[in-house]
């Protein structure tokens, strides 16, 4: 009743067959399995089994491709900001460059009715008024504020709005006010808008834009640039603001006082030129007059692109250097000298002497904004995450290797296991061969999960408090049912590949004569066993627990860096910024569970279950059972996937970013670094890869380990 009805047009072996010196095949065994050698026979798994179990299979099989392709073209995450782009993306391109928001409007050149190529509008009066005020140093602040701010709601793009604007709170001719109000429509008008949102002090804008610039200098006839000649007229500083200027140092102490004013004075200014002013009068001594000229340096310092080169370090060569084109406009405004002849004044500036400077100065130190998540109203959708559009934008945002990442593990990986798997389910071949398909499908179903960490690494990395010219942007990011229907997908094949290993390796031991039993382990004394499994255990800890990635960001307020670690990258995930009006807590979570499981349980379980079968917890077919488990949860044990992942992401990431945010780039402004813990995962992988296939080996039988070296 026990025996075997051997399948059609297969012989059975005689009895007498297994008698005398001929060796008795034996099944295979990988690592996991007992010593069990494959015959050479060529016969499929399905001839095995009822026609039902491979059709059921195989329905199994389409209908996870089925899951993997809605996975793919759903939505796996949203980013979300608390401003609207439809108004801060208009209103960004006016505040961030001179360059970019003085543009003309289309068809300039054909205008026949005198409005641009006509004489300057501008009287005399507004001349004037245009020296005194800053010139184009001030006139990004000035169109910012009619856009967002005037009347309560802002302009935008209403130019008759701008102008009334220009008048009222500024003073100019109605005349003159007309070339303002054209500006911020000139800018997506001419095309520049897409070039110029991204990054407005790029080259590409600069280029675009520079035909507009002229437009603007003729249609209102004010110069661009306040020459020598002006300095009579723009020199607001009186001779005892001079005497000042040179007794505290001039120039040489004039970026310390600035930065003072900008991040500490009452809070810190940041932007405010009124308050700036104020803190230059009272600090240190100016007349209102002379300090109306310091105040509108530090937006003259973002109009020229310098916020990220000044945020971390406001006294760094390269924030000078930057800052040369406000420093010169700073010495027309004020008929000050850049420096003093007198040698005594660097002197005084090193020995710390002036008693006039504040003695807490900020120097850039690492900040993040904190603000009030609660008093954020409603949430704006910046960016839909999907499969195929993050690819198309790593790769158009030169981010290509992210983009070939995805496609070969995420994209192509998945399909191509199910394929395979039906293939070796139906077709006749070897059971060596389809042990070591099975074998290899088993150790690399995981690395389909690569999609799911990249995901992970943007939820993180976006998650953005910054202040955007005096405005508070926060962007977070909430994961969609795509990419947890990815996950789902992936753990469904790899739970069917087990399942389809498992009927094999239980058919091959059905058809083999000797009792599996453990012989010995690879080495023949314990101690390098041991070794291996404490250093794997030492660099799973150290790397866990060291900086794993960082991601920073600069406002005028500073830089914020946020570093994380494996443990606190699952953690952020359900952060407070992560969770604020959540609409996805259910989908977040089930994210961060799975981050856990599958970095954090799994490793720590796969060891010590691994000290267990060192120690010799264990015997016989226990043991057996023991390394069969070890196998499988090592299989999902996911810190390589996670290295990939978040390499992938990192790689380029604010490339990517910028490109996700086409015109919303200004609130995505951020960069990121591998750190030490990262590296240090890296050597466990191969040190804890060589632990599992060291585990154990049958006496004069090949093992997965031979296999993956091309040895038996």
């Amino acid at each position: 009743m026990d025996e075997e009805t051997p399948a059609p047009g297969v012989e059975e072996a005689p009895n007498d067959s297994l008698s005398g010196d001929e060796e008795i095949p034996q099944p295979f065994d990988d690592d996991a399995q007992d010593g069990l050698k494959p015959t050479a026979t060529k016969r499929s798994i399905d001839s095995h089994y009822p026609k039902k179990i491979g059709i059921l299979h195989t329905i199994s099989l389409t209908l996870n491709a089925g899951l993997m392709v809605y996975a793919h073209l759903g939505l796996s995450a949203v980013i979300l900001s608390s401003q609207d782009p439809s108004t801060t993306a208009s209103a960004n391109i006016d505040i961030d460059a001179p360059t970019t928001t003085t543009a003309a409007p289309p068809n300039a050149d054909d205008n026949d009715d005198g409005t641009i190529e006509g004489s300057g509008k501008c009287t005399p009066q507004d001349l004037e008024l245009w020296i005194q005020s800053g010139g184009e140093v001030t006139r990004p602040e000035q169109s910012n504020y009619c856009s967002r701010q005037y009347n309560t709601a802002g302009c935008l793009l209403d130019s008759s709005c701008i102008e009334t604007c220009f008048q009222e709170e500024y003073g100019y001719s109605e005349e003159c006010a007309t070339c303002f109000g054209e500006i911020p429509s000139c800018s997506v008008d001419n095309g520049c808008f897409l070039k110029c949102a991204v990054d407005s002090f790029s080259e590409e804008c600069q280029e675009c834009s520079k035909p507009c610039v002229e437009q603007s200098g003729v249609c209102t006839g004010l110069p661009l640039v306040i020459k020598e000649s002006a300095n009579e007229i723009a020199g607001k500083c009186n001779a005892q603001d001079v005497e000042l200027w040179v007794a505290t140092g001039g120039e040489t102490v004039r970026p310390t006082q600035s930065n003072y004013c900008s991040r500490e004075y009452n809070g810190g200014c940041l932007v405010d030129s009124e308050c700036i002013e104020i803190c230059f009068q009272k600090e240190y001594g100016y007349s209102e007059e002379c300090s109306s000229c310091f105040g509108v340096i530090p937006m003259c310092s973002v109009s020229n692109g310098c916020t990220m080169k000044c945020a971390s370090d406001s006294f760094s060569a390269e924030c000078q250097q930057c800052n040369i084109p406000c420093f010169e406009e700073l010495t027309i405004c004020t008929g000050l000298v850049e420096k003093d002849a007198n040698e005594t004044i660097s002197t005084q500036l090193n020995n710390n002497t002036d008693p006039s400077l504040p003695t807490n100065q900020s120097t850039g130190e690492n900040t993040c904004n904190n603000f009030d998540l609660e008093a954020i109203n409603q949430w704006y959708t910046v960016y839909n995450l999907t499969f195929v559009r993050s690819i198309q934008d790593a790769w158009s945002g030169d981010a290509k290797l992210l983009a070939v990442i995805i496609v070969l593990f995420s994209g192509i990986w998945p399909y191509l296991k199910n394929i395979i798997l039906v293939i070796i389910w139906y077709l006749p071949t070897t059971e060596k061969r389809q042990t070591d398909t099975l074998v290899w499908l088993s150790r690399l179903s995981k690395y389909t999960l690569v999609d799911v960490f990249a995901v992970i690494g943007v939820l993180v990395g976006v998650q953005l408090q910054l202040n955007v010219g005096g405005t508070e942007a926060v962007t977070r990011a909430e994961p969609r049912f795509g990419i947890i229907a990815f996950f789902l997908a992936t753990v469904w094949e790899f739970l069917q590949i087990e399942l389809i290993k498992s009927m094999h390796e239980r058919q091959l031991l059905r058809k083999s004569s000797n009792e599996a039993r453990g012989d010995r382990l690879l080495f023949s004394k314990l101690w390098p066993t041991v070794f291996i499994l404490v250093s794997s255990i030492v660099l799973y800890v150290a790397g866990s627990i060291t900086e794993f990635v960082f991601f920073s960001s600069a406002d005028v307020t500073g830089v914020c860096k946020k570093s994380y670690n494996v443990v606190t990258l699952g953690n952020a995930l359900i952060n407070e910024l992560s969770m604020t009006d959540n609409s996805a807590k259910g989908q977040t979570w089930i994210l961060y569970l799975s981050y856990v499981v599958l970095n954090l349980t799994f490793p720590i379980l796969t060891h010590l279950l691994q000290i267990g079968f060192v120690v010799g917890w264990f015997r016989s077919k226990k043991l057996k059972r023991l390394t069969d488990l070890i196998l499988a949860i090592w299989c999902f044990a996911c810190i390589e996937v996670l290295l990939i992942g978040i390499f992938a992401v990192e790689y380029k990431f604010p490339n990517l970013i910028m490109k996700i945010a086409e015109q919303n780039a200004g609130f995505l402004d951020i960069n990121s670094e591998l750190g030490t813990g990262f590296y240090i995962l890296i050597v466990y992988s191969v040190v804890a890869g060589f632990m599992q296939c060291s585990l154990k080996i049958r006496q004069n039988e090949p093992t997965a380990c031979a296999i993956i070296n091309g040895r038996k």
